[in-house]
């Protein structure tokens, strides 16, 4: 049985037997909801006024965190949710977890699981503040700084080269190309992608365990890098993008851009372009002149991070740093990509496909 099935007969139990709350949006365990601890009824008045709405989520940082706020637990609440409590613990002292479950439920689309998480509790002078459980997780592991970088590993993990100065040689780099300063960034080194969702608080959310468990996530507003890749280059090539251009720079070129510069889920572009080369010749219907309306390969390689990293490469050999500014300055619609595309390169859009399967067996010989 797969875990969302499994979530679904907790939700027909819940449903039938828990106590709910007053907008009957939130079920409770009923062992929780009879509970006569007097703190755990506090926390369930005010995690229900939370989830109801009633009051604003604030999360706390939790001790001397080198790290900013994330918060990925907001990411499972929203009006549009309906709610089952399923546990409240006490993990240590007058620190307490909840374990909520997150849905949707429509006549059209039926029972879809959000998430299972978990958020930590604190009752200080009769006060109940919510605890970031990333951040709480994250203090007993390893702290290396370096120019810059704070580099955060459990201590299960080692590695037989120095990770934070394979960090700061690429930073710095990067900062080179881009002409400014080096950007200071938190790099947070996972043992696995499922692995970083558990330690901020999932149980289960739909992509947790995707097959590849070899991925990162740039937080680039707050320059936070997470990762399972020991030296996650394109995630810190989005920082810079990020930097120059802000939310403005367009999407395509932007994944095109850190895949060309950075490589892609820790492989270097030519890695990726000799699987989509033999993908395309398998595959002898798609057509690159098209390549806009193609997404992925499998979970390993996509079209527009594979595809636009070469023709991202082809653009910095003609045009240098100035053709990927005005690449990444290039409006999203589909027609100013294509434009943008044939001016750069010099070339038809009904020849573009002959034109990158050349170029890429080029690359990969």
């Amino acid at each position: 049985m797969s875990l969302s099935k499994f979530f679904v007969l907790i939700i027909f139990f819940y449903l039938s037997f828990s106590g709910y709350s007053q907008n009957k949006n939130l079920h409770f365990n009923p062992t929780v909801y009879n509970s006569e601890d007097s703190t755990v009824k506090k926390i369930l008045i005010r995690w229900e006024k939370c989830l109801n709405g009633d009051v604003p989520l604030e999360i706390i940082e939790h001790q001397d965190n080198r790290l900013q706020l994330i918060g990925f637990c907001s990411d499972a609440i929203s009006p549009d949710y309906q709610y089952i409590l399923l546990n409240v613990r006490n993990i240590k002292d007058n620190i307490f977890e909840l374990k909520t479950l997150s849905y949707t439920n429509s006549e059209t689309n039926g029972i879809n699981i959000i998430a299972v998480f978990n958020i930590l509790a604190i009752c200080d002078d009769n006060k109940i503040r919510f605890i970031d459980p990333f951040l709480y997780n994250l203090k007993e592991w390893t702290l290396i700084e370096k120019n810059g970088i704070c580099l955060h590993m459990p201590p299960s993990i080692s590695f037989d080269f120095p990770i934070i100065d394979s960090l700061e040689k690429f930073n710095r780099k990067m900062a080179n190309l881009f002409e400014v300063r080096p950007i200071p960034f938190s790099y947070v080194l996972f043992e696995s992608y499922s692995k970083l969702w558990e330690i901020a608080g999932f149980d289960f959310r739909d992509d947790m365990f995707t097959t590849s468990q070899q991925r990162g996530i740039a937080l680039t507003p707050t320059n936070i890098i997470l990762s399972s890749i020991p030296v996650h280059s394109h995630e810190i090539v989005h920082l810079y993008i990020r930097q120059k251009w802000g939310e403005k720079a367009n999407n395509w070129f932007n994944e095109g851009v850190a895949t060309f510069l950075g490589g892609h889920r820790g492989e270097p572009l030519k890695h990726h372009l000799q699987k989509i080369y033999f993908f395309l010749q398998n595959n002898p219907k798609i057509n690159l002149k098209n390549l806009l309306e193609y997404q992925k390969v499998d979970d390993y390689a996509d079209f527009r991070y594979i595809i636009g990293g070469e023709i991202c490469k082809l653009i910095y050999e003609i045009h240098g740093i100035n053709g990927i500014y005005s690449a990444l300055s290039t409006a999203d619609d589909s027609k100013s990509i294509y434009d943008y595309i044939e001016v750069s390169l010099n070339v038809n859009r009904n020849d573009l496909h002959a034109f990158l399967i050349e170029n890429i067996k080029k690359d990969i010989k």
